[in-house]
């Protein structure tokens, strides 16, 4: 298989797009995603727009893969393995299976379905959830920093979303959102031969 990961950045807007062909001769079954992280004053100025309606599960992504406060020792040195793993294996360890149950939708492996009932989500509370019918384009707002990040994703069918909370200081290093495009739940199928594409665009409209 072959890799292509393009990142473009401009002034307001940032944009990541990865292109993967199948040389071989078998089906690929592929997860992963792109992870961004938004800094925020804290998540409990911090409000999801546009996700009303929206189904999502409560799990966690598959990886240390995020910012953590150095009081958390033994998950921290996870996520510098990771880092290095990460720069040793490339793509393979992205698209590394997830466990070795199936994600059919069915039994303890997924939680039950939910429905996002607001359209103006507050982020204060810790959560990791991940959409299966959301928009391909929603904003995230700061109400502490006065800002907003538009966010827009194609070629992925799944979001994820995770906030640590408000536990951690005001405009502080670990005040921040996760958000990004997946394939985590239902994995990406490349025939022999096909090529698949996935990008997340990050646009701010107050610059």
């Amino acid at each position: 298989m072959e890799a292509k990961f393009l990142v473009t950045l401009r002034e307001d807007m940032i944009s990541t797009e990865l292109t993967l062909t199948n040389s071989t001769k078998s089906v690929i079954q592929l997860r992963g995603g792109i992870m961004s992280h938004l800094t925020v004053s804290t998540p409990d100025a911090t409000y999801a727009i546009g996700l009303q309606g929206s189904n999502y599960c409560s799990k966690h992504a598959p990886s240390e893969f995020r910012i953590i406060p150095p009081a958390h020792s033994k998950k921290d040195e996870k996520s510098s393995e990771f880092i290095r793993l990460l720069a040793r294996n490339g793509f393979d360890l992205l698209f590394s299976p997830w466990g070795t149950k199936k994600h059919d939708g069915h039994g303890e492996d997924r939680e039950r379905d939910r429905e996002e009932s607001s359209d103006y989500a507050q982020m204060n509370d810790e959560f990791s959830k991940i959409y299966t019918s959301a928009p391909v384009e929603f904003t995230v707002i700061d109400r502490g920093r006065r800002n907003s990040v538009v966010i827009q994703r194609s070629g992925y069918e799944e979001l994820y979303m995770f906030s640590p909370g408000s536990d951690h200081d005001w405009y502080g290093k670990y005040a921040f959102v996760c958000v990004g495009p997946c394939a985590l739940l239902k994995p990406i199928l490349l025939g022999p031969g096909g090529i698949w594409k996935g990008a997340q665009c990050l646009y701010n409209p107050n610059i």
